[in-house]
C-alpha cells in the first residue's frame, strides 16, 4: 500500500482519503490496521457475516449448555453451580470462536 501526501491529506493509492484521526497514527508503509486490506486481501463481507453467524449459533448452542449443566448441578450443590455456569460460560464463548473459525 503506498500513501501519497496531496495538499495535507493523505490518500490511498485509489485516491481515498484517509480520515484526519487515523493519519496521526499510520506509518508511511501500513501492512496493519484498517487500510491494510489493499496489502493482505482480507476477507470479504459476506465471509465476515457469515463467521458471526456461525459464532452467534455456537454461542447460543453452548450457552443453554452451561445453563443446563449450572441448573442441574445446583440441584446437589448451590455453592458450587455458579463457579460451574461461569467456567463453562467462558470456555463456550473461546470453543464458539475456535468452532466457527474452522466451519468452511
Amino acid at each position: 500500500m503506498i500513501l501519497e501526501a496531496q495538499e495535507a491529506f493523505l490518500t490511498t493509492e485509489g485516491g481515498t482519503p484517509i480520515p484526519f484521526f487515523t493519519q496521526r497514527f499510520l506509518a508511511p508503509r501500513c501492512w496493519i490496521g484498517p487500510y491494510a486490506h489493499a496489502a493482505w486481501g482480507g476477507i470479504g463481507g459476506f465471509a465476515a457475516m457469515k463467521l458471526l453467524v456461525f459464532y452467534i449459533v455456537f454461542v447460543a448452542i453452548g450457552e443453554a449448555i452451561a445453563y443446563v449443566a449450572g441448573r442441574t448441578v445446583e440441584v446437589w450443590s448451590p455453592a458450587t453451580s455458579l463457579p460451574v455456569f461461569l467456567s463453562l460460560f467462558f470456555f463456550m464463548l473461546w470453543a464458539a470462536w475456535r468452532l466457527a473459525v474452522k466451519v468452511p
